[in-house]
């Protein structure tokens, strides 16, 4: 808090207070957090959770040879992999697999974000379009004040998103349910029939046999998986031993985000496309003709180093923020290195953002850096001769 006095904090956590969104989101997350409890009685997750405990425990402990092991598969399969240090170096490794001409369609992942890939793009007059439907209205409506995790969307009522769709495809859309739907899907299939390049994350990432293991509900992730040039960006410590392994995680984060008993789409990928003509195999299939996967430490080796290591456990389900009050009242806004609103959040959210973005975002490495020197010189003065 440098320079900073109560009041003047409490008058800045008060500005982005806004009660309607406060009361929103407590009746959202308390109906979810129900949900979420049936679920867990319906599928006895108790032991998948222990199970999944402890792989993301064994694995971190063992990351190098595993890291060292995924690679040789990844690539092996005809992957290409980057094992980045830093974002700097994940985003200067993409801009240069970018041409010009290039349309990019992405889903959800975060270290877009990380890596200020956003930003890195639009310098370059390269259109970048999300394709899940919730954050695709969210990118529609650059003024909106906050939006939440998994389901950013849950204060716009459905005309205006029709209204944002009627914008979007220069045509009126009705408040109907299907009509919304059906603009919906027109929206994203014109953008994914001009895109040439497609992002995703990883939910888990299998060591032993190299393949990228994701879930997701609204079924786009499969189209950005056939696009020419497919990007998988990930965290090192997504990846965890066997096949099994990354089905377990995958499987228990489905469960908790959605609160449905899992998600409507599971999606592998092991290498590029190929298909045969005349027995012989050519890399001309229905699927991507290169995988580039981005393996970023950006600070998380330091993480584990320093003993923070567990906050790397979280699979992103988002039952934290859904107990926690004090997300309830901030939103997005309850972590390190939140400047705007809206898509343009700089650090992860909630109580494991705050300690996962002071490692990984340069405000958070300052932040870290200046509490280190106050503590240095705290304890010169404690052990000082003259005290």
């Amino acid at each position: 808090m440098t320079g900073c006095s109560y009041d003047e904090f409490k008058v800045s956590v008060n500005s982005r207070v806004n009660p309607q969104l406060v009361e929103a989101r407590r009746t959202y997350f308390e109906l979810f957090n129900q949900v979420r409890e049936q679920v867990k009685k319906k599928y006895q997750t108790e032991d998948l959770e222990r199970r999944v405990r402890g792989i993301k425990k064994e694995s971190l402990t063992h990351l190098e040879e595993l890291l060292r092991v995924a690679v040789e598969r990844m690539e092996g399969n005809g992957m290409h992999v980057l094992q980045a240090k830093n974002a700097n170096e994940a985003r200067d490794y993409i801009l240069k697999l970018v041409e010009p001409s290039d349309v990019v369609a992405q889903s959800s992942t975060d270290l877009i974000t990380e890596m200020g890939l956003s930003e890195a793009l639009r310098k370059m007059s390269i259109p970048l379009y999300h394709v899940e439907p919730n954050y695709r209205m969210v990118q529609l409506n650059p003024e909106m004040e906050f939006f939440d995790k998994p389901s950013p969307t849950m204060c716009l009522k459905s005309a205006k998103i029709a209204q944002l769709l009627s914008k979007s495809l220069n045509r009126e859309v009705p408040d109907e349910q299907h009509a919304i739907f059906d603009a919906w899907r027109e929206d994203i299939n014109n953008i994914l029939g001009k895109a040439t390049i497609g992002i995703t994350g990883a939910n888990s990432i299998s060591a032993r046999d190299g393949s990228v293991v994701l879930t997701y509900g609204s079924g786009n992730v499969h189209r950005i998986g056939a696009l020419p040039k497919h990007i998988v960006l990930t965290g090192i410590e997504k990846v965890v031993p066997t096949f099994a392994d990354a089905i377990d995680v995958t499987y228990l984060q489905s469960l908790y985000e959605s609160g449905t008993g899992g998600s409507a789409n599971y999606y592998v990928v092991k290498g590029p496309s190929h298909g045969y003509i005349e027995g012989k195999e050519y890399p001309e299939g229905m699927g991507s003709r290169e995988i580039h996967v981005v393996l970023m430490d950006n600070g998380r080796r330091r993480m584990i180093r320093e003993g923070f290591g567990e906050a790397l456990y979280c699979i992103r389900c988002f039952t934290c923020h859904h107990y926690c009050p004090t997300y309830q009242i901030l939103g997005p806004g309850a972590g390190y290195g939140f400047m705007t609103p809206g898509f343009g959040y700089k650090g992860y959210i909630g109580g494991r953002g705050t300690i996962l973005s002071s490692f990984v975002t340069d405000t958070g490495r300052r932040l870290r850096a200046g509490y280190t020197a106050a503590l240095s010189v705290a304890h010169a003065l404690n052990t000082a001769p003259w005290r």
